[in-house]
């Protein structure tokens, strides 16, 4: 019983293996436990996002294949991103595997693949704040404090053309 790595896994994945039915503590403590069925066969019954990793615990009534992979692997940035992928050919019994992930906007998430059928599990990106449009003009205060100088400093203009006529202003 356990798990082979195939050849190409380039990742610092681990795999715990125990008996169908038995007491595997780390699938247990998941904390979501939610069930999730490729087939009669095969399914996911836990997984959890912690820092820069993920731990999903599969659940093999048969041996097959089992790839995760890491579906944010190079978000954000621009060109090709070789995806971090493991690959095990697992038999009978519960595997938890343990995931390193990127982290995005503060969400994780990675694609499980079992025997050719993929589910993804992820975490909720956190909300970007809207962008200032009046950052260029140091925000609303600075927009708003060169607005009052505009007008101040016309104010004192027309003052002073009006003051150094003698007559006023005859003729503009």
């Amino acid at each position: 019983m356990g798990a082979s790595a195939q050849a190409g896994n380039k990742t610092n994945a681990t795999v715990e293996s125990g008996e169908l039915g038995g007491d595997l503590t780390a699938a247990d403590t998941l904390e979501n436990s939610e069930t999730v069925r490729f087939s009669d066969a095969h399914r996911i019954v836990g997984w959890e996002f912690g820092e820069d990793r993920v731990q999903v615990a599969v659940a093999m009534n048969i041996s097959g294949t089992v790839e995760i992979s890491d579906a944010l692997a190079g978000a954000g940035e621009s060109g090709a991103i070789q995806v971090p992928k493991t690959s095990h050919d697992l038999e009978r019994g519960i595997h938890v595997f343990t995931f390193p992930v990127e982290t995005v906007q503060g969400g994780s998430a990675v694609g499980v693949t079992v025997d050719g059928d993929t589910v993804r599990l992820s975490t909720a990106l956190e909300e970007q704040q809207e962008a200032n449009p009046f950052a260029t003009f140091g925000g609303e205060s600075g927009l708003f404090t060169g607005v009052l100088m505009t007008v101040v400093l016309a104010a004192l203009a027309a003052w002073w053309v009006i003051r150094s006529e003698s007559s006023g202003v005859i003729e503009a």
